[in-house]
């Protein structure tokens, strides 16, 4: 089954529905309060598939080349959490914008984020992933890279 939604992932692992979740390192502690209600359902990491520094979002602008552009304009986004969501904000806030200075519309997926973009001209901005990037209408596409932190010891 493919949840795309972190938030419905988590809870469909909470209720028993779901045996399994997959979700970078960085989401766990989102999921933490909900999930530490029954000890069997806290998260317990056994396996790091890939690693990644950061470079998950592709950001698609109308026009313009630069997130500093958006100023006050409305983006489309993957859910709240995902972590092409987490990178854009990231690189809105390393442009010198907050997330209140644009208008955020969270989807329920990425391949969401992708069609109200294509759909509707208001729309200044998306997040989405591969494929659907590809299939953005007119589009420079950009990808965020929110910077890695060194590792502790």
């Amino acid at each position: 089954m493919l949840i795309d939604d972190p938030v419905a992932m988590r809870d469909a692992y909470a209720a028993g529905t779901s045996t399994i979740g997959w979700a970078t390192l960085d989401m766990i502690p989102l999921f933490v309060e909900q999930l530490r209600r029954d000890s069997r359902t806290m998260p317990r990491v056994f396996q790091q598939i890939d690693y990644s520094n950061g470079v998950t979002a592709s950001f698609a602008p109308r026009s313009g080349a630069h997130i500093g552009d958006l100023r006050g304009k409305t983006i489309v986004l993957a859910p709240e959490l995902a972590v092409a969501s987490t990178s854009f904000l990231n690189a809105l806030i390393d442009a010198g914008l907050q997330p209140g200075d644009v208008e955020l519309k969270f989807t329920q997926d990425a391949f969401q984020a992708a069609a109200a973009f294509n759909a509707d001209k208001s729309i200044a901005a998306a997040v989405s992933w591969s494929p659907d990037i590809y299939n953005l209408s007119k589009v420079v596409v950009i990808v965020c890279s929110s910077r890695p932190r060194p590792p502790t010891s």
